[in-house]
């Protein structure tokens, strides 16, 4: 699966950083697009521990997209 990834912004802290991406993926000429916010947990070391990626709009894409 190829998409295009727009970051709109990123905010972080110490324990937290969270990234506002717009998702675009055109298969066969059919357009779907998205916005999505994606929160990790990051460690003592600055790497990213966990992660949580919520869509805005869970209907934005047809069921099966993401299999």
């Amino acid at each position: 699966m190829v998409a295009d990834l727009v970051s709109d912004d990123v905010l972080a802290s110490d324990e937290h950083t969270v990234a506002l991406v717009d998702v675009e993926h055109c298969p066969a000429g059919q357009g779907h697009s998205a916005s999505v916010v994606h929160i990790y947990h990051v460690d003592d070391d600055g790497r990213f521990t966990e992660s949580w990626p919520t869509l805005l709009d869970e209907h934005s894409f047809p069921d099966g997209f993401w299999q």
